[in-house]
């Protein structure tokens, strides 16, 4: 640990200040047996701090890990005026995001069924949302492709060809039909 911290001082790495909730880590553990830890941490220089001065990092929500994943936040305004103000889905997934982080910093400080109860609606609420502009984002993605064409046109024409010569099902002497890869590797090496 003692090398660890030389490094930082040799170094003259800063921690990254937090925005939100600042506890990275959950037991995942509901009502009273729940615990919070901050464990996760980022750590820069003072030349990027100099060219990123607003620089931040932010936790975003649990999904499949007991870690938060943590965004690192390089602010440029435009971008921001474009994404929170003029694009109202992803400006409702955002105050769902906040909704839910702020529920989760009220557990974190004592339980209260009512904050639990929002924060499950919320984060449901906020899947929604999150698989609606997933799809948004699909159908633009087809639409352009759409418009442009198959560029690579060889590539799939070669890919039908090779799935038209795949077998994908194999029925034997006695009536079965095998469908899975592995059976029908099965039989072809026991009857060669």
């Amino acid at each position: 640990m003692e090398d660890f911290c030389n490094f930082i001082d040799a170094g003259g790495l800063m921690e990254i200040s937090f925005r939100g909730n600042k506890f990275s880590w959950c037991n995942g553990q509901s009502e009273m047996v729940r615990s919070w830890a901050r464990l996760d941490r980022a750590l820069c220089n003072l030349c990027c701090l100099e060219l990123f001065p607003s620089v931040s990092l932010k936790c975003l929500d649990r999904q499949s890990s007991d870690h938060a994943p943590m965004l690192l936040g390089l602010v440029d305004p435009v971008l921001h005026w474009n994404s929170d103000v003029f694009g109202w889905t992803g400006a409702h997934i955002k105050r769902l995001e906040a909704r839910v982080e702020e529920g989760e910093v009220s557990l974190q400080e004592g339980f209260s069924e009512d904050v639990e109860n929002d924060v499950l609606a919320s984060r449901l609420e906020l899947s929604i949302w999150q698989k609606g502009e997933e799809l948004r984002i699909a159908q633009q993605v087809k639409n352009v492709w759409i418009d442009h064409g198959e560029i690579n046109s060889s590539f799939f024409k070669a890919m039908q060809v090779r799935r038209a010569r795949m077998v994908t099902k194999m029925q034997l002497s006695d009536g079965r039909v095998l469908s899975s890869p592995e059976e029908i590797h099965d039989a072809a090496v026991v009857h060669f």
